[in-house]
């Protein structure tokens, strides 16, 4: 009806080769707004620990790159995400960091330009 009351979001990070794919970490999103005065009560419900920050969908999944290339357990050569993460410049720094590995980010329409076609 137009409202959310209740609901969880995951950033996720997938590893896909020719031998298969995985979900290979996550993390919960939590709305920004749950960090307000307001939200005190619910966050001790949902026993979000005190020390937790806000961070963005990307913010987070620059933190699950950065993890990954650093561990080293995961050969990846390509990184890719839809717009979200390729606008934001959390997301883009940890991409470049991860030397010898090739980021491939979807990128919003050019307004003016039209759509384009999916085949």
């Amino acid at each position: 009806m137009g409202k959310v009351e209740n609901c969880q979001v995951g950033v996720f990070a997938a590893y896909a080769s020719r031998h298969g794919y995985a979900l290979v970490n996550k993390r919960l999103f939590i709305p920004e707004k749950w960090f307000g005065d307001d939200f005190g009560e619910r966050r001790g419900k949902c026993e979000i620990p005190s020390d937790t920050v806000f961070k963005t969908k990307p913010e987070l999944a620059a933190e699950m790159l950065r993890e990954a290339y650093c561990r080293e357990r995961i050969p990846f050569r390509y990184i890719t995400g839809d717009t979200v993460y390729s606008k934001s410049s959390a997301f883009t720094e940890a991409a470049d960091s991860c030397v010898g590995v090739t980021y491939m980010p979807e990128v919003p329409p050019i307004p003016g330009y039209g759509s384009v076609s999916r085949l």
